[in-house]
């Protein structure tokens, strides 16, 4: 999805909330003219309440992959369905950047499937902060 003329991202989280399904979207991205988002969607699943696709051939590259995790332990990032991580790990590949938000709850927890190693990501985005991605057995809540 592409929108050069987005209002703000506070406009656009108030003005959509509820009727425009990129609400959230448009808010993350700061409504800033000339920034392309870029989704990628696929089949719903209810039980993970996410889409999922195989990555297309050839996506490029990423400046900035935001992802989430189910559970972060033991230097490993995992989730809880096995049609998670493709899409994950495409998106690990062609990022320059890689951030992972996840709550609090989710860390020292280990999910079913394991997608990544904690070293591929950069960031870490929690309800308590922001910092580096801890390495090793470090993932633990504050």
């Amino acid at each position: 999805m592409r929108d050069d003329d987005a209002p703000s991202g506070a406009d656009a989280a108030r003005r959509g909330a509820g009727r425009h399904p990129f609400a959230a979207c448009r808010a993350a991205a700061g409504g800033a003219r000339g920034v392309g988002l870029e989704l990628l969607g696929g089949t719903y699943h209810s039980q993970s309440a996410s889409f999922h696709a195989q990555p297309p051939p050839g996506l490029g590259r990423i400046d900035l992959a935001v992802l989430s995790a189910g559970g972060l332990a033991g230097g490993r990032l995992s989730c809880s369905y096995a049609h998670e991580p493709p899409v994950k790990r495409a998106a690990i590949a062609a990022g320059a950047r890689r951030v992972v938000l996840a709550d609090s709850a989710k860390l020292a927890q280990r999910r079913t499937v394991d997608f990544a190693a904690a070293s591929e990501i950069e960031l870490l985005v929690t309800e308590a902060g922001i910092g580096p991605m801890p390495a090793g057995d470090d993932i633990a809540p504050s």
